[in-house]
């Protein structure tokens, strides 16, 4: 529950901050303090930033029904945990899956340098799956299972897009 409470707190304040206009403060905060000529269209971008962000929320339906589709999304992707780690002969309840996805999206989020996360991501699989009592070896399995799932949605896309590339030129 404090969990809870924390993440909603975040959640507002995320929220107040991107309605507040975050965006157009920090251009200027940033034009205060380095004071150079080239930081001029900072400001108007960071505005019209803060407007579309502003538009975008003034449409409540959309954006209710993006977030219902991300936590569909999220809630999928726990599905595929608790399906992989089951056929992998390790069966984990629905509130185990939850907590390995939404954790190992954290480390995943967390190591925004590293393209793709490789390694972090399988990494905190493996160390979250230690804590829940599953061995290195399922957690392992699990998180290439994962990894290739990811490939097999992303991969075409890419190929289609390198394609559409390659007809331009």
């Amino acid at each position: 529950m404090i969990g809870f409470t924390i993440a909603a707190f975040l959640l507002l304040a995320f929220y107040l901050i991107q309605r507040a206009g975050f965006f157009s403060y920090a251009a200027g905060f940033i034009q205060s303090v380095v004071r150079r000529r080239e930081l001029i269209s900072l400001a108007g971008g960071a505005k019209a930033l803060d407007q579309k962000i502003a538009m975008i929320y003034r449409s409540r339906r959309d954006v209710l029904f993006c977030s219902a589709l991300r936590l569909l999304s999220w809630m999928s992707k726990s599905g595929e945990t608790w399906l992989a780690l089951y056929f992998l002969g390790f069966p984990i309840t629905l509130k185990e899956a939850v907590i390995i996805e939404s954790l190992s999206a954290a480390v995943g989020s967390a190591a925004f340098v590293i393209p793709g996360a490789l390694g972090v991501r399988e990494g905190g699989i493996i160390l979250i799956g230690k804590l829940l009592g599953i061995s290195t070896e399922k957690a392992l399995a699990l998180a290439l299972v994962k990894r290739f799932c990811d490939l097999m949605v992303g991969g075409p896309g890419l190929i289609a897009w390198l394609a559409s590339e390659a007809r331009r030129q």
